[in-house]
C-alpha cells in the first residue's frame, strides 16, 4: 500500500488555510484546518476514523479500511 501514497511536504498550515478554516462551516477548528489544507493541496481524500467531522468539507472523507478496498 506504500505505493498508494503521495506525501506532499507542503502540508504545514499557512495563513491562508488558517483564515479558511475560521470561515469554515466546519465546527472543530482542527478539522477545518485539515480540510482547508486538504483543499488547497487538491486532495482526493481526507482519510480519518470519523468521518462525520468533515461532511461540510469540499473533500470527500472516508476511513482507512474504505481507503484500503478502493485500492485494492
Amino acid at each position: 500500500y506504500k505505493k498508494s501514497f503521495r506525501f506532499n511536504k507542503d502540508t504545514d498550515p499557512r495563513g491562508a488555510d488558517i483564515e479558511k478554516a475560521l470561515s469554515s462551516d466546519i465546527s472543530n477548528f482542527e478539522d477545518a484546518v485539515v480540510s482547508a489544507i486538504a483543499e488547497r493541496q487538491k486532495a482526493k481524500y481526507i482519510l480519518t476514523r470519523n468521518t462525520k467531522d468533515f461532511e461540510k468539507s469540499k473533500i470527500l472523507s472516508i476511513t482507512p479500511h474504505d481507503y484500503l478496498n478502493i485500492n485494492k
